[in-house]
């Protein structure tokens, strides 16, 4: 719902949603993203070692592009695509 939102009002595309922790994507990086939401305002806690509190609490991020991305292609490029459990490539089952 989100995806049709954003490409009607501003005309882009969402890439994968990639949360800190990722590879290629430090957990520090989620002290960057709560800096610039400003969550403590929604009462959220960071600790010294990037987890957020409450418990059960996340945040990720989307790039945005002008064209379409076709996000089943980036699994190829990653350095866990082997042992990762997004990429479906890896189900037996679906198969």
């Amino acid at each position: 719902m989100f995806r049709k939102h954003l490409q009607k009002t501003e005309g882009g595309f969402l890439g994968p949603r990639i949360a800190p922790g990722c590879p290629l994507f430090p957990l520090i990086n989620q002290k960057i993203i709560f800096e610039i939401l400003n969550a403590q305002k929604e009462n959220l806690r960071i600790s010294k070692y990037y987890m957020i509190s409450p418990a059960k609490s996340t945040s990720f991020i989307f790039g945005i592009s002008e064209s379409f991305v076709d996000n089943r292609n980036l699994c190829n490029t990653c350095v866990s695509n082997r042992n990762c459990i997004q990429n479906t490539s890896n189900i037996s089952y679906l198969r």
